[in-house]
């Protein structure tokens, strides 16, 4: 996959980020921590959001996958 070919414009300044181990079917993620407090979830190489997780009362600065990729956490 030529990555470069899948443009990705994010909505804020990137913290952290952290590459997920690879799935049985060979997906990875990637997660971003965010300045704007929020956690940005995607299927890498994939420009569509996967999943946004909120309510942290700063940037968030640390993002974990659980093993088998069914959980994230971030932390600020």
């Amino acid at each position: 996959m030529d990555i470069t070919s899948v443009p990705l414009q994010l909505s804020c300044d990137i913290a952290c980020c952290r590459l997920s181990a690879a799935a049985p079917k060979g997906v990875r993620y990637v997660g971003y921590g965010g300045y704007d407090k929020n956690a940005h979830v995607y299927a890498f190489g994939d420009p569509s959001r996967r999943c946004l997780l909120g309510g942290h009362s700063t940037a968030v600065t640390s993002l974990a996958f659980a093993n088998d990729l069914t959980r994230a956490v971030g932390g600020s």
